[in-house]
């Protein structure tokens, strides 16, 4: 794995594809850790990348997640908000979840495409 070290970077996991390409999950330094799939094939070459979190406006209300299964990538972005009250309490009859997902496949040449 020490070929696929970026300055500044971690290595943060590492998957496998058909025909033989390697995915590398990348942390980046920030506000939170900013996880980024590389893909690359069997010589190294760099082939595609994708940002795991959306750029949102990220607040406790809000929640990624990134689920990798049979070679498809899911990413869920969940929003909570909220009304309160004049006495700053929440208004529970007024609390509303959204929920939005993406998803994308690595093909046979290594590119990240989005379903």
């Amino acid at each position: 794995l020490e070929k696929f070290y970026h300055l500044g970077s971690s290595v943060y996991g590492r998957l496998n594809f058909k025909n033989e390409i390697t995915g590398i999950i990348y942390s980046w330094p920030g506000d939170i850790p900013y996880p980024t799939l590389v893909t690359y094939d069997r010589q190294g070459n760099r082939l595609d990348s994708l940002d795991l979190f959306k750029v949102i406006k990220l607040n406790p209300t809000t929640v990624q997640n990134v689920i990798f299964k049979d070679e498809q990538i899911t990413i869920l972005d969940s929003i909570k908000t909220w009304e309160m009250s004049a006495d700053r309490e929440v208004l529970d009859e007024l609390i509303d979840l959204q929920i939005d997902s993406t998803r994308y496949i690595v093909n046979e040449d290594g590119k990240i495409i989005k379903r």
